[in-house]
């Protein structure tokens, strides 16, 4: 049985459209902050200027040491041999990533920022193979999406910073939520963009013998190439 190294309920529901059974579990770590480092190679993201992202903020680096924290933390629930998919999302702005938002202030700052324009958010994700002593990485990869912002003026801003929504959200805004309104198109993996690039997911599982679940015929991706 897959584990996935997260209690969003986004990825969570997410997931349950790939696998049929699963358990998840987190860890706390990217609160705590950490000083571990994979044994893979983490190549600078493919962003133009001028949106960067340092090393330290890589969200491969965060999708492997959530990941890897849950595999040692949970080692009496995880069997050797168990995946472990771990995830982690960045919205990456002109100049700037940008993280939750630490009040109303810092949500209106940030979708000020974002107004008008286009950004990235990066999900990266790693399957991890549980062993008796420190996990194996099986696969690490990062997808990157294209959000373009509407030219939202003000008091649209401060309306949905009011509905209470962004404060637990990267970037300030949930695609799939209110702050889908706020969002002109996407060009790429729209579940990318909500936490889970799911046919990516999908075809690194089959590629590690996990079993899943056949594409539905609902829409799911209809336009990813890799859904097939």
């Amino acid at each position: 049985m897959l584990v996935l190294a997260s209690g969003s309920p986004r990825r969570v529901e997410l997931i349950q459209q790939i696998v049929p059974e699963f358990q998840s579990l987190s860890s706390d770590i990217e609160e705590l902050g950490s000083d571990k480092w994979p044994d893979f190679e983490i190549a600078p993201l493919q962003l133009a200027p001028p949106f960067p992202v340092s090393g330290s903020e890589d969200p491969r680096l965060w999708a492997w040491r959530k990941a890897n924290d849950v595999a040692l933390i949970y080692r009496d629930r995880i069997e050797p041999g168990m995946a472990i998919l771990g995830a982690d999302t960045v919205v990456v702005g002109p100049g700037r990533t940008l993280g939750k938002p630490r009040d109303g202030e810092d949500a209106i700052s940030m979708l000020a920022l974002l107004r008008g324009d286009p950004h990235y958010v990066v999900t990266a994700f790693v399957v991890l193979r549980a062993t008796n002593a420190e996990p194996v990485v099986f696969h690490h990869e990062a997808v990157i999406s294209k959000v373009f912002m509407r030219a939202y003026d003000d008091h649209e801003i401060a309306g949905y910073v009011a509905t209470g929504e962004p404060f637990d959200k990267a970037g300030a805004y949930a695609l799939q939520g209110q702050g889908g309104k706020l969002v002109s198109h996407v060009e790429g993996c729209i579940n990318n963009v909500v936490g889970l690039p799911v046919c990516q997911v999908r075809r690194a599982l089959v590629a590690a013998g996990e079993q899943v679940l056949p594409y539905p015929n609902d829409g799911f991706c209809e336009h990813c190439p890799l859904a097939t």
